[in-house]
Formats: structure tokens, C-alpha cells, sequence
């Protein structure tokens, strides 16, 4: 039996090797494409969520401050109409409201209590629910003196309120230029 020679077996023996560490080179080398890949749309899909939160914020930030805008009109015009009747001589907060303002008041806190809870900002929940206790303290409050100090706070608040929504706005549109993460 005649065996074969290195000259040969050689080739062969360094094709089938060069073949194998094709395969194992080809093998690694698609894995960490597919690695990346996968990262990259990952991250594509955390830039979406992140700019369709900060989509949604800004729109119910802006009703928000629009509802508050509302719920404090129709709370001047309660205050007011209290104030006449008590300056006419009727026990502070026993008049009753003009059907349209009574809606209209209820309408409003309603709103506000829908956007408020839909707000990531903690600090824009608490305000606008003290915004709205002192507002409806002050037209249930046993004496125009307390009423009038509770006036005064809730129109505070409400100046605070939007302050803080504006500035929300303003991170807002940092985060989606790419400069911050929102708040």
C-alpha cells in the first residue's frame, strides 16, 4: 500500500481547516452584526417611547394649564357671586351659584382632575390638587376672612402652577432637541 504523500495531503488537510475557520470567522463575525442590530433597534425603540412621552406630556401639560386657566375663571366668578350675596346680606357661601358658573366650575375641576393624574411631574400633581382643595375651601369656608385668605392662596398656587408647567414645557423641548432627559 502506497501512502500519500505531503504533497498531497497537505493541500487538502489546509483547505479543510482554512474552510472550518471560514465557517467559525463567518459565524462570529454574523453574530456580532446581529448583536448590533438588535441593539440598534432597541435603541430606535426607546428614542420612539421617549419622544411619545414627551409628545404626550407636552399636550396634556398644555391642557392642562389651559383647564387650570378655565377652573380658576369659573372659581373668581363663584367667589364673586359669594361676595355680592354676602355684601347684601346673606350668610358667606349660602348663596347659590348661577346654573352656567355652578357647570361650568365642576366642568373645569373635572378636567383638571383628569389631566392631573396623567402628569409625570409629581410636583405638578400636588400643586394643582392644593390649587384645587383651596379653591373649593374658599367657597365653602364659614367666613368671607378665611374665604379671602384662601383666594389669595389658591391664586398662589395657581401663578406657581403654571410657572412650573412652563418650565416643564421648556425641559420638555430640551429633551426632544436631545440636550436633556425630560423630568
Amino acid at each position: 500500500m502506497q501512502s500519500i504523500g505531503p504533497e498531497i495531503w497537505f493541500p487538502v488537510v489546509t483547505l479543510i481547516v482554512g474552510l472550518v475557520l471560514k465557517g467559525l470567522f463567518d459565524f462570529f463575525t454574523e453574530r456580532r452584526a446581529t448583536k448590533r442590530e438588535r441593539e440598534a433597534r432597541s435603541e430606535e425603540r426607546r428614542q420612539t417611547a421617549l419622544l411619545k412621552h414627551v409628545e404626550f406630556q407636552r399636550e396634556t401639560l398644555l391642557t392642562l394649564q389651559d383647564a387650570t386657566a378655565k377652573f380658576m375663571g369659573f372659581f373668581g366668578t363663584a367667589y364673586l357671586h359669594d361676595r355680592a350675596a354676602f355684601l347684601q346680606g346673606a350668610s358667606w357661601g349660602q348663596a347659590l351659584l348661577p346654573k352656567d358658573v355652578d357647570q361650568g366650575f365642576h366642568a373645569a375641576e373635572v378636567d383638571v382632575n383628569r389631566l392631573r393624574v396623567r402628569i409625570s411631574d409629581d410636583k405638578v400633581r400636588e400643586m394643582s390638587l392644593a390649587l384645587k382643595t383651596a379653591a373649593k375651601n374658599a367657597l365653602t369656608a364659614g367666613d368671607m376672612n378665611s374665604a379671602d385668605a384662601l383666594m389669595s392662596e389658591a391664586a398662589k398656587i395657581s401663578i406657581s402652577l403654571n410657572e412650573r408647567i412652563g418650565e416643564l414645557l421648556r425641559n420638555l423641548h430640551a429633551a426632544e432637541l436631545g440636550l436633556a432627559e425630560p423630568e
